[in-house]
């Protein structure tokens, strides 16, 4: 069983490149009963509101088990922020050239967003954040602090 990186999915853009994301970019998490894998991403949008509803922790497509753990998504502006709370096992990538850095990259440009994610792992204790503008210019950083349960901000997540 992994340990989990917890935090937000942050996804900047307009509203019909978010909406595709959580359209074609969310699949249905593996649940061993079929009925579990039912309806996990519910559209309910309008013209004016992306809005969708999330059961089961849908996984994200083409990532290595990272799951939205959020239960709805709302917007409103034909372009703005949207902000979904995830967990990923392990962490968001472990370098600039890694296979989970090439998936949120590649995420980030298939659907046209920005994507910030920023996540902390209890269990080994370090802070990660992930920046991608439009596929291009990853930003990684990784923070540890000296006294974990003093210094980070949510010392609990994770793990």
């Amino acid at each position: 069983m992994p340990n989990w990186i917890e935090g937000t999915l942050k996804l900047r853009g307009r509203r019909e490149d978010i909406g595709r994301f959580f359209r074609e970019g969310v699949d249905a998490s593996d649940w061993p009963d079929p009925k579990d894998r039912e309806n996990q991403v519910e559209d309910n949008s309008t013209v004016n509101n992306l809005v969708f509803c999330f059961r089961n922790e849908p996984h994200i497509a083409d990532t290595r088990r990272a799951f939205i753990t959020d239960e709805y998504a709302y917007m409103d502006e034909d372009y703005g922020i949207i902000c979904v709370n995830i967990k990923q096992a392990w962490c968001f990538c472990e370098s600039y050239g890694s296979e989970d850095m090439q998936a949120w990259k590649t995420i980030s440009e298939k659907y046209n967003v920005d994507l910030r994610l920023f996540g902390i792992e209890m269990g080994q204790a370090f802070v990660q954040e992930l920046i991608i503008v439009r596929g291009k210019r990853p930003i990684l950083n990784e923070k540890q602090y000296e006294d974990w349960m003093w210094e980070c901000p949510f010392p609990m997540m994770g793990g």
